[in-house]
C-alpha cells in the first residue's frame, strides 16, 4: 500500500525523474506530461506511475489533508504531494506542494525534496 499520492506536471528527462523520485519514496505517483510516448513511459509504468499524456496543472490549492489540483481538462483531483514545473524561472524551476498531512507523516523525505530542488526543470 502506497503512503499517500503524488503528481508531477513536466515533460523531459527531469519530469520522469521527479515521477521516479516520488514512487520511490513510497507515493502513487501520476505524471502529466506532453511528452510522445518514449520507451522511458514503459519503465515509469513497471514502476506502477499511471502516465497521462496533453494534461497541464491550471491551478492549485493546498488544504490539510491534500493538495487540491484543477487540470486543463477540467477535472478537480487531490493529492499529497504535487510537483510542478517552471522552466520560465531559472531560479526556480521547481514548485513543490505537499499538504499538511504528509509534512506530518514525513511520508516524502526532506532528501527527496532536496533532490527535486536540484533538478533542472524542462525547457
Amino acid at each position: 500500500m502506497a503512503d499517500g499520492t503524488g503528481l508531477v506536471d513536466a515533460a523531459g528527462i527531469a519530469g520522469r525523474l521527479a515521477a521516479v523520485a516520488l514512487a520511490m519514496s513510497g507515493l502513487d505517483v501520476t505524471l502529466a506530461t506532453s511528452d510522445e510516448e518514449t520507451v522511458a513511459f514503459d519503465r515509469l509504468r513497471e514502476l506502477n506511475v499511471e502516465v497521462r499524456r496533453g494534461i497541464r496543472v491550471v491551478g492549485s490549492v493546498p488544504v490539510d489533508q491534500h493538495v487540491e489540483v484543477e487540470l486543463s481538462d477540467g477535472r478537480v483531483e487531490n493529492y499529497d504531494v504535487v510537483v510542478v514545473a517552471h522552466p520560465e524561472h531559472a531560479a526556480t524551476p521547481w514548485e513543490v506542494l505537499a499538504s499538511d498531512a504528509v509534512r506530518r507523516r514525513r511520508t516524502v523525505p526532506d532528501d527527496v525534496l532536496r533532490m527535486l530542488g536540484a533538478l533542472r526543470a524542462p525547457s
